[in-house]
């Protein structure tokens, strides 16, 4: 099942090659996971749920979810595709905890990677519809060679609660279905995540905020290359208005309906994106961190214990 969403939001935390990793501070013992489950906002209420303040003004920050969130509200599933990439291991996100006590633990750490190499497969071949093997819990992969390297967020566990950061993390996102991802970084990053075992995490958010730079330099400029991709896939050549030679209720059409606005000529241009209202709104910076405004984002997870 396709989802005809504008925008496809899967992220993925970069975390440090093996290398980088074993000459970064060290917490404690370490504790391997990935994550099952990343929960995207369908309401405000959910976004404030999975976000956190990041600016220290005790409200919490989360404009990137409140955007994806309305997005959802105009029946494009945004939630519903992340949950695919995430079973089907387009998208696999490995965390690493550590503390020598789980429980309570003065000085503890937190970092996230890539995956790669899953084992078992994610699905049993193209008719599996499930998928999710490979996050049983006894799953086993490798960090992926293009893991970017970041120093873990130092923090602390009581009641089996670790809070983490600020710090930076970097990145996986996908905007689109069916296109490649891109990295983005998380500056002010911060981490809460809560009943915390061996085997598992409970819940958790990760947030932090992307600066005003990164959407306009490259944020943007990814979307447009994403939203023609589908264009091309699904519009035939040559494109002329008022249709573009799109197939009824596609990626393509979707968004050219959405973003194709003057000229329109069939193609998406990165003025026509930086103009139109729901990008302007979803991207709109709303806090100050590191000096820089940037535009808040957090996501919801649940992970099972894992071997790399």
């Amino acid at each position: 099942m396709r989802c005809h969403a504008w925008m496809v939001l899967v992220v993925a935390c970069g975390g440090n090659h093996t290398a980088d990793f074993d000459a970064a501070p060290s917490f404690g013992a370490s504790h391997h996971y990935v994550i099952d489950r990343q929960i995207m906002p369908r309401s405000n209420t959910e976004a404030r749920v999975n976000g956190l303040d990041l600016d220290g003004d005790m409200t919490v920050d989360n404009q990137l979810g409140n955007g994806i969130a309305y997005i959802t509200t105009l029946g494009l599933d945004i939630p519903a595709e992340i949950d695919r990439q995430v079973n089907t291991g387009e998208m696999i996100t490995l965390l690493d905890l550590q503390a020598d006590d789980l429980t309570n633990s003065a000085v503890a750490g937190f970092a996230a990677h890539d995956g790669a190499t899953p084992m078992p497969t994610p699905c049993n071949g193209s008719t599996d519809t499930v998928c999710r093997h490979h996050l049983a819990g006894t799953g086993s992969f490798s960090i992926a060679p293009t893991s970017q390297p970041d120093t873990p967020l130092e923090g602390s566990v009581t009641a089996g609660e670790f809070l983490g950061g600020p710090g930076h993390l970097a990145m996986r996102l996908a905007l689109l279905p069916s296109t490649a991802s891109t990295v983005i970084h998380l500056i002010g990053a911060r981490v809460r995540v809560s009943g915390v075992a061996v085997s598992a995490i409970a819940s958790g958010v990760i947030a932090g905020g992307i600066s005003q730079n990164e959407v306009d330099t490259s944020v943007i400029p990814y979307v447009q290359a994403s939203a023609m991709t589908l264009v091309e896939r699904d519009c035939i050549a040559p494109r002329y208005p008022p249709d573009c030679g799109c197939f009824n209720m596609s990626d393509g059409r979707t968004m050219l309906l959405v973003f194709d606005q003057s000229p329109k000529d069939c193609a998406i241009t990165i003025d026509e994106l930086r103009m139109n209202n729901l990008i302007v709104g979803t991207f709109a910076p709303d806090v100050m961190l590191e000096g820089v405004q940037a535009v808040s984002y957090g996501f919801g997870i649940t992970a099972v214990a894992a071997q790399y």
